[in-house]
């Protein structure tokens, strides 16, 4: 974008004011052309992940990353990737002993 060469040398309102178009538009256009700032991050959470085999959730995740990055990121970089930790199923008490153990007494 020709703005962002000229930026160094002018200032964005005089520029937006040569253009007739509002300083929030180009704030709009340039938000969305981000950069990723986490590419590098996000690849090693997915190794990290899969080299639990799906077990680790975003605290082990970050634990075995070692990383300075907060564990919000590492919840929005998992829940971007599609990667949930297997959650076993919650057993139910039950004071049934069976047959088999009651035999064995």
């Amino acid at each position: 974008m020709p703005v962002d060469r000229l930026r160094p040398r002018c200032s964005l309102r005089s520029m937006a004011c040569l253009l007739r178009m509002a300083p929030s538009s180009y704030h709009y256009h340039h938000a969305g052309i981000g950069v990723d700032e986490y590419a590098g991050l996000r690849a090693r959470v997915a190794r990290a992940f899969a080299g639990s085999k799906g077990r680790y959730g975003y605290r082990r995740v970050k634990a075995a990353l070692g990383t300075g990055v907060s564990e919000k990121v590492i919840r929005r970089l998992m829940a971007g990737g599609g990667l949930s930790a297997h959650v076993p199923k919650r057993r139910r008490y039950s004071s049934y002993e069976g047959g088999d153990r009651a035999r064995s007494r």
